[in-house]
């Protein structure tokens, strides 16, 4: 059980040992241990005439301006609990016996309701697993199915959308592979027309005109070799257009055969490259919807012991209290809650000091549900 601490008015402490209070021995509990209605009637208006006095009381004990003045608060707090008890015709041990035995049945109450509600949420926890487990094992079917076939997992929606920019970059590569055809076709008209006037020149060079001196013979060699150069460069150039135009060419055909493959199929892959992608994907989402089905399945597992625990837990924490104390509690639940806030009493849940069991192992094969725990 927990312990119990500022039982009294607010901030003021029971003073039996600071005062040196010996108290009487007019009162023998009985060995059952039983609060009876009338024991819990006369403390609960014995409590509701300390509840009229409290604000004075607690007034006198945190105003005291010495420390003698303190003492003399305290036993008029102490004399005051007397007087109220008296008044109901109780002993004050016989009153302080009953507020034990009612605070020690309340706390027990807590304890187990608080257990309860444990037990609700893994309830609620169990059915949230039992929905992301349903939805792992669909995705580890759809994913399966689709890492067999080596297409890609797609929405309806998400098909119509790759056809439509499948059929706009068509329409694209089309209209560019026009233009880069245009290019190569200038491309070659270029090689061979500098083709042709390299040859022309390299021919006149080795054949000056008749009739030309030896300095204009010279001279005409020289210019007819420069044309050769010139007409060299130009091929070259020429060349290169030709081949860049010939690999946007191989590009262009190559986007409007992808495009053509994703308007007919637009969960394939159409190259090696999409291949290589898919293939991940569909191996990640297997591998990660297996994981859940596993966390899922262990989770299970453990929900029957987690609750055995609780339930075990609950007979513990109320076994050393007479079961008619509870039940006297939780038949004046209520009122009895009030009287302690008025007085400033705090009570806690009664707890276990006993670690959580721990889950049980994950099953070797995932069935088609959870099994539902006992």
């Amino acid at each position: 059980m927990s312990a119990r601490s500022g039982r009294l008015l607010i901030v003021c402490v029971v003073v039996l040992t600071l005062c040196g209070r010996v108290r009487g021995q007019d009162f023998k509990a009985p060995e059952n241990g039983v609060v009876s209605a009338q024991q819990f009637t006369a403390y609960m208006a014995a409590q509701a005439d300390l509840i009229k006095a409290a604000p004075a009381l607690a007034q006198a004990v945190n105003d005291a301006p010495t420390p003698e003045a303190l003492t003399a608060a305290k036993v008029a707090v102490d004399k005051s609990m007397t007087d109220c008890a008296t008044a109901h015709k109780l002993s004050r041990d016989e009153y302080d016996w009953i507020g034990n035995q009612t605070l020690d049945a309340y706390e027990g109450i807590l304890g187990v309701d608080l257990l309860n509600q444990k037990a609700k949420d893994l309830d609620a926890q169990a059915a949230e697993n039992d929905v992301k487990y349903a939805a792992a094992k669909q995705k580890l079917a759809t994913y399966s199915a689709a890492q067999q076939e080596g297409r890609r997992v797609m929405t309806d929606g998400e098909k119509a959308a790759t056809t439509q920019a499948a059929a706009a970059d068509k329409d694209a590569s089309t209209l560019q592979l026009r233009e880069d055809g245009d290019a190569l076709a200038a491309a070659n008209v270029a090689v061979k027309t500098h083709t042709d006037a390299q040859k022309a020149a390299q021919i006149a060079m080795k054949s000056p005109p008749d009739g030309l001196d030896a300095v204009a013979k010279a001279s005409y060699i020289v210019q007819q070799n420069d044309e050769v150069e010139k007409e060299r460069s130009a091929v070259d150039d020429a060349g290169r257009m030709a081949t860049d135009a010939q690999n946007n060419i191989d590009i262009d055909n190559q986007h409007i055969a992808d495009d053509t493959a994703h308007l007919a199929h637009p969960d394939m892959p159409a190259n090696a490259k999409e291949k290589a992608e898919i293939d991940k994907i569909n191996a990640d989402a297997v591998a990660d919807a297996q994981k859940e089905m596993d966390d899922a399945t262990k989770f299970a597992a453990g929900v029957g012991d987690k609750k055995a625990k609780f339930a075990a837990d609950a007979v513990t924490l109320v076994k050393d209290i007479p079961p008619a104390n509870l039940e006297l509690i939780r038949a004046h639940r209520d009122d009895y809650a009030r009287m302690l806030d008025a007085l400033g009493i705090a009570a806690t849940p009664a707890t276990l000091d006993v670690p959580d069991v721990a889950p049980a192992a994950a099953a070797p094969a995932a069935p088609d549900t959870i099994p539902p725990q006992q």
